[in-house]
């Protein structure tokens, strides 16, 4: 057959950080972990971690194994001289791709290099392809266009640092987190990819490496020519074409919620998605399925069924290959191609904006949306609910919280830019391009392990850095300062605490952990240089905003929104959804629980003048929390909520 089964798997592990240790922000930073501790099975091998990110991070060990095994030992179907299925024990071309987010990357490096090293070589084998992903798995349309700019340069900074410069010509991928899709994130992944060719002097000419995009299928708009299915088609990113693909949601979930057998899976593939005119004329095309790496952990029969997928689909004459091989074979011409493919507005498609592959499919929508992470249904602006463990939780709270998180992160940006410009020399104000390259070359410092691990030559010591970016610095301990507020700021911006229907978990925790830390580092840094004012501000903000969290629904004027049953707005139904779900251990909110402990531990000036103010009970300062429903499956030592054991 001509079809080529493209399969993505999409790698991220949030962590469990409950503080940044108190360090010179010129060495990269030091956290501390909660220890819940927690076993996993697969097949009959039980794997134990202190927290699910630790279990997880060892499970990935494992993973690697199974794709050695299924897209190196078996080899078929790889062998980028010919497309045919010819045996190849060291493939040149990958048979699948994943995305791993570059913090849970160097979270491998760090404590399993060993298993990184796996990865790795998956990698330089063409095994595995690497798609490019956003660090800490921001969702760039809900960020502002600088920090859309920022991460996007870094991400293929990161990434080119992972897979090596190797491969003119050779198509890159990108994976938008959530695949939440919006035009204006486009262009700054466009655009950064752009500067990242421009800086390798590959801009034009042959060595000019294609950008493609991997997507949902329901997310495009206008793929009514019946050539366009399973083709490859591209929307237009300014005057740029960046190819798309979109996966099949159906056959996606089949995989991932083990619905069904292999060889009916297999029967559906080659007899429901097979096109009998592409076939008739010899043309390739791609079906693309795509999940969550620990969908191969779903289950401890999981591994065995992606062997067994690999085994039939070959047995069906269907070849498995990455996205970028697909395209490759495309664009040279070793694949052929329906006229105008590649070229043609025949098959240009557009995708909806705030689209995304995850999203509550109950809600009578046509395709996915953002409102997992704002609460709101995009096609009328009402206010949803959603149950979980028996009780009705108003995603309201996700509006309080992304306005309070968006609020935060905009004063840490802004006094860090400004800390940055009074340390220029003569103290004149940065400009955007100044402070910005400072900050990318600051995130040196905070991936150094994975940079390190990865072979780069990227400058790792804080002066030399400093030296390239930011010479004849006059402060060099704020310019730090303000780098790691930056950053700590952007480590805080991930997705995943509005992504579940309850607040009071480890990752929204560990959000609010990051976010007390930035405030507390921007507001030392501005009094430092004398910054009185934007100092206070942040001292200010750190009350009001995570202190005082339980006040955002009147600050934010929440009441004004509409709900779809109404009382989702109401301010019993704010109180109710940020709770405490451990109110044995402390009744505060799981905001305020985190500012507190990380500011009655920070020992600054800052924190000491907040801490001043604020009456608290010590003893409800801790960090246990509670559990995240799509970790139930795993076996808890405490399944009762997610605790703490690590006396910080």
């Amino acid at each position: 057959m001509n079809l080529r089964l493209c399969f993505h798997f999409h790698a991220y592990q949030p962590g469990d950080a409950i503080l940044r240790l108190r360090g010179d922000p010129k060495n990269p930073p030091e956290l501390a972990e909660r220890r819940s501790p927690v076993s996993l099975k697969l097949g009959d091998t039980e794997i134990r971690g202190d927290n699910w990110t630790d279990a997880m991070l060892r499970y990935y060990g494992a993973i690697w194994r199974l794709f050695r095994e299924t897209g190196g030992a078996r080899g078929k179907g790889t062998d980028e001289s010919s497309p045919s299925l010819a045996p190849c024990p060291v493939p040149r071309a990958p048979f699948c791709s994943v995305d791993v987010e570059p913090w849970t990357l160097q979270s491998l490096a760090q404590r399993h290099p060993s298993s990184f090293w796996a990865f790795r070589e998956l990698v330089l084998d063409r095994i595995v392809d690497p798609v490019a992903t956003v660090p800490f798995h921001v969702l760039l349309p809900h960020a502002e266009p600088e920090e859309q700019s920022f991460l996007s340069r870094l991400a293929f900074r990161l990434h080119d640092a992972l897979a090596g410069a190797f491969g003119n010509g050779r198509p890159v991928g990108f994976w938008f987190p959530e695949a939440l899709y919006s035009e204006r994130a486009a262009r700054s992944v466009a655009q950064a990819f752009q500067e990242c060719e421009r800086a390798r002097d590959r801009a034009n000419g042959a060595g000019r490496r294609p950008l493609f995009f991997v997507l949902d299928g329901g997310q495009f708009i206008g793929v009514d020519y019946p050539q366009k299915a399973l083709s490859a088609n591209f929307v237009m990113v300014d005057s740029e074409r960046v190819s798309v693909f979109g996966r099949d949601r159906t056959l996606s979930d089949r995989w991932a919620f083990r619905q069904g057998t292999i060889p009916e899976m297999v029967a559906d593939i080659a007899g429901g998605r097979a096109d009998p005119v592409k076939e008739g004329k010899a043309i390739a095309y791609a079906l693309t399925l795509a999940s969550d790496l620990e969908s191969l952990a779903g289950s401890a029969e999981q591994a065995a069924r992606f062997s067994e997928l690999r085994g039939a689909l070959e047995a069906a004459g269907i070849g498995m290959e990455a996205h970028s091989a697909f395209l490759h074979r495309k664009l040279s011409g070793e694949y052929q191609s329906w006229d105008g493919e590649l070229r043609s507005k025949d098959f240009l498609v557009r995708v909806r904006e705030n689209s995304s592959w995850s999203d509550y499919m109950d809600l009578g929508i046509d395709c996915p949306s953002d409102t997992r992470w704002t609460g709101l249904r995009r096609w009328d602006g009402l206010v949803v609910s959603r149950t979980l463990w028996g009780r009705r939780i108003s995603q309201v709270w996700k509006q309080g919280f992304g306005k309070m998180h968006s609020r935060v992160v905009r004063t840490v940006r802004l006094g860090a830019h400004e800390c940055i410009g009074r340390c220029l020399p003569g103290g004149e104000a940065a400009g955007a391009e100044p402070a910005g390259e400072f900050l990318l070359e600051y995130s040196n410092l905070v991936f150094s392990r994975l940079l390190l691990a990865s072979g780069s030559g990227l400058r790792l010591d804080f002066h030399r850095l400093l030296d390239g970016s930011l010479p004849d610095c006059r402060d060099e301990e704020a310019a730090a300062l303000a780098g790691r507020a930056y950053l700590e700021a952007l480590m805080a911006s991930r997705s995943c605490p509005r992504f579940w229907e309850n607040i009071d978990t480890r990752v929204t925790f560990q959000s609010a952990v990051f976010l007390a830390h930035a405030l507390l580092d921007i507001a030392e840094c501005c009094g430092r240089l004398g910054l009185r004012e934007r100092a206070a501000e942040a001292e200010r903000l750190f009350q009001s905003s995570l202190v005082d969290f339980h006040e955002a629904y009147r600050y934010f004027r929440l009441d004004g929104l509409f709900g779809a049953f109404g009382w989702e707005v109401s301010e019993e139904a704010w109180h109710m959804a940020i709770q405490s779900e451990v109110p044995d251990r402390s009744t505060y909110d799981v905001v305020k629980r985190a500012a507190l402990f990380v500011a009655s531990r920070e020992g600054t000036g800052a924190a000491s003048r907040i801490m001043s103010s604020v009456r608290f009970d010590p003893a409800q300062a801790v960090a246990d929390c509670g559990h995240i429903e799509g970790e139930s499956h795993g076996r808890w030592e405490t399944p009762g909520f997610c605790e703490n054991r690590n006396p910080i």
